[in-house]
């Protein structure tokens, strides 16, 4: 994962000093900044794209998961390839999905893989990319982000991971930063009903900890938990050599808890 002192966005602003608006110099210097925030924006949209879809894992790659690859299979990618499906029916395709469990089960990894058979554009990032130190900064961030994707010509998905860290649950002395962001990304969420082509999907390790107002917005939720005895399994033969499998897998040696 990018650490968010990484992004263009961020190294731009920590470069960038406020100063007071006392002079035409002055205003002249606030409107290059205001220009330079904007070209920082759109080169940290940029670079969260992955341009080589091929270099992603398929699903098959992914050793167990059935259930979440399969809610996955039919929530997003049957909507892409199939679209005349949902032309002609009442069946409105999912826009708005969450993954949760665990730290380290592969919620990242799914997104990847279903953009894969989609053959979509994949956006990917973090909620500390979403977040700056500068007011105002991140709702516009956060909309063009969405703006982007929807320019697309062709499916795009948008991958938030740690969304929590974006939507926790709303309380008294939260500041008016935090609720802007909150109430910007509420609206990019009723927005992605309006468009065809653009997904998103939002990974949490502690979905307890997200705003019910989010919750409500997530069609599908998905639970994404750790490996059973056969997955556990299925990952050791990957990462062992074809000539070792027979001699060191032994599966009914294997604790099965």
């Amino acid at each position: 994962r990018r650490s968010r002192n990484t992004s263009p966005f961020h190294k731009l602003c920590s470069r960038i000093s406020p100063s007071p608006v006392d002079s035409n110099s002055t205003n002249c210097k606030r409107e290059e900044e205001l220009d330079n925030f904007a070209a920082s924006r759109r080169q940290a949209i940029e670079s969260t794209i992955l341009s080589n879809i091929n270099e992603l894992p398929k699903l098959s790659d992914i050793a167990g998961l059935t259930e979440a690859k399969s809610a996955l299979l039919e929530a997003l990618v049957d909507p892409i390839q199939y679209p005349e499906w949902f032309q002609s029916s009442d069946l409105k395709p999912w826009k708005v999905v969450l993954l949760y469990g665990p730290p380290g089960t592969g919620k990242s990894v799914l997104s990847q893989a279903i953009v894969r058979e989609s053959n979509s554009v994949l956006y990917q990032v973090s909620s500390s990319d979403l977040i700056s130190t500068w007011s105002g900064q991140s709702e516009k961030l956060i909309r063009e982000l969405f703006d982007h994707a929807i320019a697309q010509k062709k499916a795009a998905v948008i991958f938030i991971d740690e969304v929590d860290s974006l939507c926790r649950t709303r309380c008294a002395s939260e500041d008016d930063a935090n609720r802007r962001v909150k109430t910007e990304l509420l609206v990019q969420l009723q927005r992605l009903h309006t468009v065809s082509n653009i997904v998103l999907i939002c990974a949490t390790n502690c979905p307890w900890d997200l705003d019910p107002a989010f919750m409500r917005r997530f069609e599908k939720r998905i639970y994404v938990g750790l490996p059973d005895f056969d997955a556990r399994l299925a990952m050791l033969k990957q990462r062992l050599s074809v000539s070792d499998k027979k001699t060191i897998l032994q599966p009914h040696l294997f604790p099965r808890s």
